[in-house]
């Protein structure tokens, strides 16, 4: 289950960040006064914004599930992982994707965050995840989760 809702937290996430990604087009060109081409393909900003939102507003909980179950996961199952369980990247990553998505989505609960600005934190995930997945994928980071079991 664990994982299931972190796949499901994840696509949320990268889903809103694409949604950012248009948010900010969208706005650039409006600006612009370029309102031909791809621009009017896209949703109005307010769909756009509303959109942004949904996601949050159904991706957080579901990635707060999820690292709760990992944490229970790893203290249930201690024999299994290292003792420094707690330093990977993965769970430093992870808590920290947590607070940001939080903040997001009680900014724009409360109408602190609505638009651009919403639009931009969101963007930031891309950006958070794009550079754990290469900091993964290159070595630089250590798994230390899968210690050898003694």
């Amino acid at each position: 289950i664990h994982v299931v809702t972190a796949v499901l937290a994840y696509g949320l996430f990268y889903v809103a960040s694409l949604t950012s990604i248009a948010y900010a087009f969208v706005a650039r060109r409006l600006k612009q006064r370029a309102t031909k081409g791809l621009v009017r393909k896209l949703p109005s900003l307010e769909n756009l914004d509303r959109t942004l939102f949904l996601l949050i507003s159904i991706g957080y909980p579901v990635f707060a599930i999820t690292v709760l179950q990992g944490m229970y996961w790893a203290w249930y199952e201690q024999q299994l992982l290292s003792p420094q369980w707690w330093l990977d990247p993965k769970i430093f990553m992870s808590v920290l994707m947590l607070f940001f998505y939080g903040f997001t989505f009680h900014g724009r609960s409360m109408s602190k965050l609505r638009g651009p600005k919403l639009a931009y934190a969101l963007f930031l995930f891309g950006v958070l995840l794009g550079c754990y997945l290469i900091l993964k994928s290159t070595g630089f980071l250590p798994d230390l989760l899968m210690a050898p079991v003694q």
